[in-house]
């Protein structure tokens, strides 16, 4: 049995920018995880919250005695959530889940597309990928994307 903690909504924001201007450089991207002081904070409760879950007796008594906590040395008997920031900034994953890089908003909002996906300050460059999405969906981000493709194609089928 697996049980996460996983931040659906996080404040931190990170940053992609082009780095050169040859083409095939990759770009600088940095997700800042944990930078915003409430995703640490929210984070660091909601694994003391599972370290209460695993002492209920409903829980405690289908688990391995004893079992394997990851990352390995952490404890279960934590004392507070500055105990857990430190384990956290050390060991805490992404879930692989990241969009709003170039958020579809008014550019006043800092938004990079409009809402025909077009970059603000080009004159035909679009952008159909996770990263027009302003605010993480709840759970997976597929069923979005696809949303997206779709929509997509209806703008650029329009504009032929």
């Amino acid at each position: 049995m697996s049980i996460i903690a996983m931040l659906s909504y996080p404040f931190s924001r990170g940053t992609s920018h082009i780095s050169t201007s040859v083409a095939k450089t990759p770009p600088e991207i940095n997700f800042n995880y944990l930078r915003h002081p409430l995703d640490a904070e929210i984070l660091a409760r909601h694994v003391l919250y599972i370290s209460k879950m695993l002492n209920l007796p409903a829980l405690s008594s289908v688990l391995k005695h004893g079992g394997n906590t990851l990352p390995n040395g952490y404890s279960r008997q934590m004392a507070g959530p500055e105990d857990v920031k430190g384990f956290l900034r050390q060991f805490a994953a992404t879930n692989y889940h990241p969009v709003g890089t170039c958020a579809m908003m008014r550019e006043d909002l800092n938004g990079v597309v409009d809402e025909n996906l077009r970059v603000y300050g080009t004159a035909n460059v679009r952008i159909c990928d996770a990263s027009v999405i302003p605010i993480l969906p709840r759970g997976n981000i597929l069923s979005t994307l696809y949303t997206v493709a779709e929509k997509t194609a209806d703008i650029l089928r329009k504009d032929l």
